[in-house]
Formats: structure tokens, C-alpha cells, sequence
């Protein structure tokens, strides 16, 4: 899961039509050796944590009919979690069964209560050179579930990055008292979290305010200093808001000029702007492809503030879906980004259906 400087060129030249060359990704599920399907698992924390990779919902009517507590690039869910065991095997359940599953990995190190995250479904072609970076924000996803999680457990945790997969580190605990009422809202919000509908463009004018305040994003990435296990430069990630005016056009808060919703059909034209209540930009500093040997924490970590806004969007009412297939110059040029200092890098949509 190793994004690099190389990794992010090879993207960009994807992204401006420059390069048709396609990424290709690490499987090592065949490294697992399953000892027991149907085991009994015992141990509360243990047993939540590997259920945040439980599907949730089904939908008919769509195209993408199965959903987890985190967007996936066309429902594909690609990643497995493992949670370690006291016996140093490692324990998932089955997406169909639901079953508790026990697996031994020669090739795996861990100690009891920490998790794995691996790769164990095949990216389709057509994403070419975007799979990393599409599967890294992904998992930054799920990890922001895991850890918003694990503090109504009493737990922690902290991610490293291995050769092909992601360790979340559990840290000692003297307790691990679980407040069952914050499970349950949790799980509440991620039957309910959608990503809009697929079947045809977005052109509701139910137009709905950006619901975080100013503070939101800075305690959020506050929360990355202990998260991860490399330090990520300060203000590295930044976001950039903009809101529908009920016109269609759209306005970064307390700036001027505004963006006319046709300019961003015209890169992103596979849904309607002008029904768009807002959208949330995440920007990286270039410096980081620079100085950085190894990008994949940021990307993890754009993909874990992300996850933030897809819950707090979580509604019957409303979606948030995560957009990242447009043209990053265009993109830059409309909201007046110079790209030689900064990069788009990820992006959601908001609004009501």
C-alpha cells in the first residue's frame, strides 16, 4: 500500500491524458490460512472491531446495491480486516455468512488486539493509474470508523504503514469499558450514510447548508498527530469549502470570484451541479511529494478527514458522496489554485435528495 512521489506523477500524467499506464496492485491473501470458519469469538472489542467491515444496507434500484459504514469506489469494498488474536492468529468475519473466521499468516506480526488491513479483491482495470490512491483514501475511510470507534471502546490505536498492508497498533488500556449508547448512534448513522443516487444525475434543488463549523477541521487534524506513526507536516492538508448561493453558483465563504455550476459540470459532467448544495475540497501541498519518501500517510489521512463529512451528512434525508475523477488543472484554474504549490487531491459532494 506504498503510495509514492512516482505513484502521484504517474497520476497526474493519468489524469491530463499524458500516461494510459496502469497500477499495479500487491494481493497477499493468499498468504492466510484459514483454520476455523465458524469460530467463536468472545471478546467484545474484538468482535466490533471487526464488524465495521460488515455490509449494512442492500438497496434494490441502483447500481451499487451493497453499502458498508464507508463509501468504496463503485461498492468494490476491497479491503479485508483481520484482528490479532491472544493466540497470534488472526480473526475476520465473512461478508456472507457472517460468520467468525480464524486465519494463520506466517508471514504477518501483531499482538493480541491490534488490526490488519489488506488487500483482497482485484481493482478493476479501468481505474489505471488512480487504484493506489483510490485504495489508500478507502481505507482512510475505514480507519476514521475505527478510530471514532475505538474511543467508545476506551481504545487506541496507531497506524503503521508494512510491506503491503496497514498495522493499527493497539495501545495498552487499563479498561475497556464500552458505551454501548455511542455504538448504537454510530451504527445508526452508517445504515443511513448514502452517497446519492446512481441511476441518474443529481437535480434536486433541496439545497442544504455546510453543517460544520470553523473548528471542525482543525480538531480533526489535530487528532492525526497521534494517529499515525509518521509525522505529517503541519497544515499540509488544507480544505476548501464552497457553497451552492440556490443559483448555482458557488462560493468559497468570504471569498470572491464565484464558480458557475455549468464550469463544474464541464469537468465533472456526470451529475448536475446546479442541484449540488456544496462540496468539500482536500488539497495537498506539494512540498510533501518533495521531502516525503512515503506519501501514504497523507493520503490515508485525506481519506480518514473525509470520512468526517460522509457522517456528519449521514441522514435519510441527505448524501455525501466522494468525487475524484476530474480534471485536477481545470479544477485548480476555476477556484483559483496555483499548482505549482498545491494539488487537489480528493473532494466530496453534499445535498439533500
Amino acid at each position: 500500500m506504498n503510495y509514492t512521489s512516482n505513484d502521484f506523477f504517474q497520476e497526474l500524467a493519468f489524469n491530463s491524458l499524458l500516461n494510459d499506464g496502469e497500477q499495479m496492485l500487491e494481493r497477499q491473501m493468499d498468504d492466510y490460512v484459514l483454520v476455523d470458519d465458524d469460530v467463536v469469538c468472545d471478546d467484545p472489542v474484538q468482535s466490533i472491531m471487526t464488524g465495521l467491515n460488515d455490509y449494512n444496507r442492500i438497496e434494490k434500484d441502483t447500481h451499487f446495491k451493497v453499502h458498508k459504514g464507508y463509501p468504496s469506489p463503485r461498492s468494490l469494498y476491497p479491503i479485508r480486516l483481520f484482528v490479532v488474536t491472544k493466540n497470534g492468529s488472526f480473526l475476520t468475519k465473512n461478508d456472507q455468512t457472517k460468520k467468525f473466521e480464524l486465519y494463520e499468516n506466517a508471514a504477518r506480526e501483531g499482538e493480541e488486539g491490534d488490526i490488519l488491513l489488506e488487500y483482497g479483491k482485484v481493482y478493476p482495470a479501468y481505474y489505471k493509474s488512480i487504484k493506489k490512491s483510490l485504495l489508500l483514501l478507502e481505507a482512510g475511510h475505514l480507519i476514521y470508523n475505527i478510530h471514532h470507534v475505538a474511543k467508545s471502546c476506551e481504545a487506541r490505536y496507531q497506524v503503521v504503514e508494512k510491506n503491503g498492508y496497514l498495522l493499527l497498533k493497539k495501545a495498552k488500556s487499563p479498561n475497556q469499558d464500552i458505551q454501548q449508547a455511542k455504538l448504537e448512534k454510530f451504527y445508526h448513522l452508517s445504515s443511513i450514510r448514502n452517497s446519492g443516487p446512481y441511476l441518474h444525475p443529481i437535480t434536486a434543488y433541496h439545497l442544504i447548508p455546510l453543517l460544520d463549523n470553523a473548528l471542525d477541521f482543525q480538531k480533526l487534524t489535530e487528532q492525526l498527530i497521534s494517529l499515525f506513526m509518521q509525522p505529517l507536516k503541519k497544515n499540509a492538508i488544507r480544505l476548501i469549502k464552497l457553497q451552492n448561493d440556490g443559483d448555482g453558483l458557488f462560493h468559497i465563504p468570504h471569498k470572491e470570484p464565484k464558480v458557475d455550476y455549468k464550469k463544474l459540470n464541464s469537468i465533472y459532467p456526470y451529475i448536475n451541479f446546479k442541484g449540488v448544495s456544496g462540496m468539500y475540497v482536500f488539497t495537498l501541498d506539494n512540498l510533501v511529494f518533495s521531502e516525503e519518501e512515503n506519501i501514504t500517510p497523507y493520503i490515508l489521512a485525506i481519506g480518514f478527514l473525509a470520512q468526517f463529512y460522509c457522517m456528519l451528512y449521514a441522514s435519510e434525508q441527505n448524501y455525501c458522496r466522494p468525487v475524484k475523477s476530474y480534471n485536477i488543472g481545470d479544477f485548480e484554474h476555476l477556484l483559483g489554485i496555483n499548482g505549482s504549490h498545491t494539488t487537489i487531491m480528493y473532494s466530496l459532494i453534499i445535498g439533500g435528495k
